[in-house]
């Protein structure tokens, strides 16, 4: 499906002619792309109330999904080019509202009353499963609802290992196991805790930002209850990687938070990562263990090499690397987006 792609009056004022070229091709990828099926704006960080992100060279480009119940298709506002270092580069949601407001609305009214470009009709939505209605549902007893840029649960390569041989019943175990990870107050920070199962008990740890809402659940291993030895030096394997993972990230916190973004050093432990919601719905759970391409843990580099790959229309295109470095993964990652974008035409 088309998507239809609008700028604010002033924002080609401050628009170098390299950047022009930048941003044109990127609203022109949006266009023939469209939007995701959850009305995200692809290659785009989401940051709430339909406000997106991404950074293009040094500076940020803002955007905005115009309302779809208004316009009646797919389109998108382009609103700003923020340099970095500008109180603007990390907006604030409420900030931008205001900021923007009028110019959303003349946008919003202009669109409304012009005809629609062929194919940018928007299409009803499918139904939300029941199980992430009552997932994320507000008046949820004993749920901290959270935003799924904000919570991360990752796993490490024993979890992933140790779930695929286990019985169908212990599975499932595991799994509601985690629900009740996610769904447990924000409170012990860097600590290694334990969840007992029936067979089994998990370990796990929870890291958090004191001044955002930005938290992650790493989930180090299961161990079973049964007093063996194996179980012994499994449980002394988790009390070695959690010691050096919390060294690894105090040692972090030490030094400003700047040398590498704060996921990189997660992915380093873990196997798979994907955001808190995933676990409202079985299948997706499933398939958070059986897919390991779709829920690699990446890191920042991968990210911006996906990124770019993913926006360039130049071929070939070429991903160095020594063996082990993620080449075939970003392959995968970058055929399943093009394929995805094909299927939406």
């Amino acid at each position: 499906m088309k998507c239809e792609v609008h700028f604010t009056r002033s924002f080609w004022d401050d628009v170098d002619g390299e950047s022009r070229g930048a941003i044109r091709s990127l609203a022109a990828q949006i266009e023939k792309v469209g939007l995701r099926e959850n009305g995200a704006i692809p290659y785009f960080e989401p940051l709430g109330r339909c406000f997106f992100k991404k950074r293009v060279g040094n500076r940020r480009l803002l955007a905005y999904v115009l309302p779809f119940d208004v316009v009646g298709r797919q389109a998108v506002l382009m609103l700003q080019y923020v340099p970095r270092g500008a109180a603007q580069y990390e907006p604030d949601v409420g900030a931008l509202l205001e900021r923007h407001r009028a110019e959303i609305e003349r946008v919003t009214r202009e669109v409304a009353a012009s005809p629609a470009q062929p194919g940018s009709e928007v299409k009803p939505l499918p139904p939300v499963p029941d199980e992430l209605l009552y997932f994320v549902h507000p008046n949820r007893v004993g749920m901290t609802v959270c935003d799924d840029r904000t919570h991360t649960v990752y796993l490490t390569a024993s979890v992933v290992r140790a779930y695929g041989k286990l019985p169908k019943a212990q599975q499932v175990d595991l799994q509601k196991a985690l629900r009740e990870i996610v769904d447990a107050p924000a409170t012990e920070h860097g600590e290694l805790q334990e969840l007992d199962c029936p067979q089994f008990t998990v370990y796990h740890t929870r890291v958090f930002d004191r001044e955002t809402t930005l938290k992650e659940d790493i989930v180090w291993g299961i161990v079973p209850r049964d007093g063996s030895t194996e179980a012994g030096q499994e449980r002394e394997r988790i009390d070695q990687q959690f010691r050096q993972f919390m060294e690894d990230f105090r040692a972090w916190e030490e030094r400003g938070q700047s040398d590498r973004p704060r996921g990189d050093l997660l992915s380093r432990y873990a196997d798979r990562a994907f955001p808190w919601y995933i676990l409202a719905d079985d299948e997706l759970l499933e398939s958070a263990f059986e897919d390991r391409e779709s829920f690699l843990a990446l890191s920042s580099e991968e990210m911006r090499v996906l990124e770019r790959a993913i926006v360039s229309e130049d071929l070939p295109l070429v991903i160095e690397g020594r063996a082990g470095s993620g080449k075939s993964t970003l392959l995968n990652y970058y055929m399943a987006e093009k394929l995805g974008s094909l299927d939406q035409r």
